[in-house]
């Protein structure tokens, strides 16, 4: 595995910045997480909104990140071969981890261990360029 980080990584000053307007906005708007999926098509074109608060896509990789309001977000990844490769290769999330199953089982997991299972409306977590079937997880996931 390569020990070289090959894609620019903005400074953690950059992170914290972008991290606390995102937070700032889920407030004003009472979102309590944000599903970001990166997928790499299109030349990677669609990993741009999980790539904008975490710096792990590109070559093909995907990222679905789960930002939630409060604590720490996590990146699903596709393959557990590049897990390493990808903690290693940012220092933005430290929860990087490979999909279970399907990328909606991945993320329906994390928002239960959030705990953000519960008494919540599906609108409280919106998904951004995710396909059906993540989105229908998640749904599935936080009942009204």
């Amino acid at each position: 595995m390569r020990k070289l980080v090959e894609y620019p990584t903005p400074s953690l000053n950059e992170r914290d910045r972008r991290w606390a307007a995102a937070r700032k906005e889920m407030d004003a708007r009472g979102l309590d997480c944000l599903i970001l999926c990166g997928w790499p098509a299109m030349w990677d074109f669609n990993i741009a909104n999980a790539r904008y608060l975490c710096p792990i896509g590109g070559n093909a990789e995907f990222n679905v990140l789960v930002f939630p309001r409060a604590g720490e977000p996590t990146s699903f990844i596709y393959s557990p071969v590049f897990t390493e490769y990808w903690r290693g290769a940012q220092n933005w999330v430290a929860d990087v981890r490979p999909k279970r199953a399907t990328f909606g089982d991945s993320v329906a997991d994390r928002i239960a261990e959030l705990g953000l299972t519960t008494g919540l409306p599906a609108r409280s977590i919106p998904t951004a360029g995710c396909r059906t079937a993540c989105t229908s997880a998640c749904a599935s996931a936080c009942p009204s």
